[in-house]
């Protein structure tokens, strides 16, 4: 749920949320398989913020408070309960076909019990998309954290970078080349893995908010001591838009929302 109040200058906002999650990732541990059941937790968070408003963007901050609440403890009987505190300081620019999008987010977990040590990291994200004519190029990078189910690792620390570029042909028809860099690495362990991906996709507005996608990429991925080979992805999709009221997006919008994903 979210609360906003807006003035000319200033925008107010808090949101609560509360989900039920359930992860399962291939482990190490097991093999390579997946671990005999999910681990099911529930997450709750408040996040209270402000932005200042100006001519070509906005510029605010927010803090997160969490409590991430595990079910059970995990195969190895580890408990990965924690409380989370996030401040978060962002940024948002529009001006000249440029858009910047930027944050920094301290980001400070701490354990239930000492199965894992408390942690503190500097997270960030970082976007600019520059659109002149037919044409859109874009670059981003980011540095997140997410749960995980690597037996021992407390968390997820991935840091991603991308490159992009489309071509509007017409209001129709788009094209959009992708290649973007991840690499995870898990916390309270020497293991991580890395991705590399690239790709592009076409996309074609038939009307009526049908829109048809097709598609193709190649991924490979590095881990400790393994190299895993090439990998092809070819996608073909088509799909109904439901208009709520929302401002219909050109093509080259549409490619955006369907590029490839590691």
């Amino acid at each position: 749920n979210r609360v906003e109040y807006d003035t000319t200058d200033f925008r107010f906002f808090a949101n609560v949320d509360t989900g039920i999650n359930s992860l399962n990732e291939r482990n190490i541990f097991t093999l390579g398989d997946f671990l005999p059941q999910d681990e099911n937790f529930v997450t709750r968070t408040f996040m209270p913020g402000f932005a200042y408003k100006f001519a070509t963007g906005e510029i605010g901050s927010s803090v997160a408070l969490s409590r991430v609440s595990y079910f059970a403890t995990d195969l190895f009987g580890l408990d990965r309960s924690h409380d989370i505190v996030q401040p978060n300081a962002f940024v948002t620019v529009k001006a000249n076909g440029v858009e910047v999008e930027g944050s920094l987010s301290p980001y400070f977990a701490r354990y239930d019990t000492t199965d894992f040590d408390d942690v503190k990291q500097l997270l960030y994200t970082a976007k600019v998309k520059y659109q002149t004519g037919a044409w859109t190029f874009g670059v981003g990078s980011s540095r997140t954290i997410q749960d995980t189910t690597l037996s021992f690792a407390s968390l997820d620390v991935g840091l991603s970078h991308e490159a992009s570029v489309s071509y509007k042909f017409d209001d129709k028809n788009a094209v959009s080349l992708l290649a973007r860099y991840r690499r995870d690495d898990y916390l309270n362990t020497d293991l991580w893995s890395t991705t590399f991906l690239t790709g592009f996709d076409f996309a074609h507005d038939f009307g009526d908010g049908y829109i048809g996608t097709a598609g193709a990429s190649v991924r490979q991925v590095r881990r400790p001591d393994e190299v895993q080979p090439w990998a092809l992805n070819v996608q073909i999709g088509f799909q109904k838009k439901l208009d709520f009221g929302d401002v219909p997006k050109a093509a080259d919008a549409k490619v955006a929302e369907v590029k490839p994903k590691t």
